[in-house]
């Protein structure tokens, strides 16, 4: 019976990629018609979590504004849902994990990164973490195998990190039934028992921590990749960057001014995210933050590339200064 229902959800997976790929297919169509006036009208799509604290900050401290940019900014869900967005010509810049913008990369898609984003740490800033309940008797990864464990989308960076700590921690994610349930309804699944783990970002994973209602598993998520990874950032088509140059380097400026802020002001990173999400200020001072840096490494990068194309998300390894704007400051 658990096969049958593993072999369904994998079924569902595979369904739910060919449909986002025949999305970015039919938007490809209109990559030809999408104009983008030149202008400092700037429409950006978002993640309300800790790891956009630098779209925050710019908005909240008139970086943009000092640029002459105004912000129209808009709710996703994530990198998958913005990044058609944007290709249809809706949103100019959005906010995605790295991994869609590889496998954009990989189908013949010009996504590339405007600023260098949130960053994983090892051991300093980790801000996803594996969750189990209180008093779950799961101790270790390999007792994942035969339960539940959910992620806010499939078949997404969450996924592939998992993979990698399959292989590291001697876990069969085979085994394992993979649930899609987005960031806000993860803690309540775990603690009504409908889900037996959640791979959780802050300020969700604080959340169920500080309730006394969830522990880690695996509390450095992200670690298994490396001492220092790229978890997401900000991108834009390059088509866009190249038809407003002037505006994108305004973007890039007040991120990387915004990122400034944040390593030199750490106590008000709280206050602003509570201000741009549900989390109250007290609680928000208490997570687990990324870390922020204006250059990017390429080993940033390129780690995620190599996997991805040996668990097949891609079909070719390629350069991390491929998805890499001209506005970053890469080594």
């Amino acid at each position: 019976m658990r096969q049958r229902l593993w072999t369904h959800r994998m079924a569902q997976a595979a369904c739910g990629l060919l449909l986002a790929a025949g999305a970015f297919l039919a938007l490809g169509t209109l990559e030809g018609r999408a104009t983008w006036a030149a202008t400092k009208n700037l429409r950006v799509a978002y993640i309300p979590i800790a790891n956009a604290l630098q779209l925050f900050v710019a908005m909240d401290k008139g970086f943009f504004a000092q640029e002459g940019i105004t912000v129209t900014a808009k709710v996703q869900t994530g990198g998958a849902t913005i990044a058609p967005a944007m290709e249809a010509g809706e949103v100019d810049v959005g906010f995605s994990n790295i991994l869609t913008i590889i496998t954009a990369r990989d189908r013949g898609f010009d996504f590339q990164f405007l600023v260098n984003g949130a960053l994983n740490v090892d051991p300093t800033h980790s801000p996803n973490s594996l969750l189990v309940r209180a008093d779950s008797p799961l101790r270790t990864p390999k007792d994942l195998e035969g339960k539940r464990l959910a992620l806010n989308i499939l078949a997404s960076i969450n996924e592939l990190v998992l993979k990698v700590a399959a292989e590291k921690l001697g876990f069969d994610l085979g085994k394992i039934n993979l649930q899609e349930i987005p960031f806000p309804n993860m803690n309540p699944a775990l603690k009504n028992n409908t889900t037996d783990a959640i791979v959780a970002s802050e300020p969700f994973v604080t959340v169920a921590m500080q309730g006394g209602e969830a522990r880690p598993l695996i509390k450095n998520f992200y670690g298994v990749m490396g001492p220092r990874i790229l978890i997401a950032s900000w991108f834009a088509k390059k088509a866009w960057i190249e038809k407003n140059p002037d505006l994108a380097q305004g973007v890039a400026r007040a991120m990387n001014r915004a990122t400034e802020y944040i390593n030199a002001h750490p106590e008000e990173r709280g206050q602003i995210l509570a201000r741009h999400s549900r989390v109250k200020a007290d609680l928000a001072a208490k997570i687990g933050w990324a870390a922020f840096s204006v250059d990017m490494l390429t080993s940033d990068v390129q780690p995620m590339i190599e996997s991805a194309k040996k668990f097949g998300y891609i079909k070719n390894v390629f350069e991390a200064s491929d998805i890499v704007s001209k506005t970053v400051t890469m080594r």
